[in-house]
């Protein structure tokens, strides 16, 4: 105990984002969220409210529920105002299983790109 209380935390901007071994993590909370659709795109987030936002400022223009967001099981290891998402789908392969997307904040500011 003594060492790790010698050791520095680092900021979550700054932490590189993990590719978990398997989906879901165990321990941690699953929240019900979304997945943005488009091909180039990795948003994750947990309100329609926020992926409305997304696909506006991101895409040029409103998103459509079911066509360009789909519902997705998402866990983060952080709390607070810069969250990072992952997601699991057993139906892609491993490289593709996992993507940490964009970082949603809480509250009502726009997401930040991580």
């Amino acid at each position: 105990m003594q060492h790790v209380s010698s050791l520095e935390l680092a900021e979550q901007e700054v932490v590189v984002g993990l590719t978990p071994q398997e989906f879901p993590v165990p321990l941690l909370p699953v929240q019900d969220g979304l997945q943005c659709q488009r091909d180039d795109c990795l948003h994750l987030c947990v309100t329609e409210k926020r992926m409305k936002s997304h696909w506006l400022s991101a895409h040029g223009r409103n998103g459509k529920p079911a066509i360009d967001w789909q519902p997705a099981p998402l866990q983060t290891f952080f709390k607070g105002n810069l969250l990072r998402y992952f997601t699991g789908t057993p139906s892609l392969s491993q490289s593709e299983k996992f993507s940490s997307g964009l970082a949603c904040t809480i509250g009502e500011s726009k997401d930040v790109k991580v």
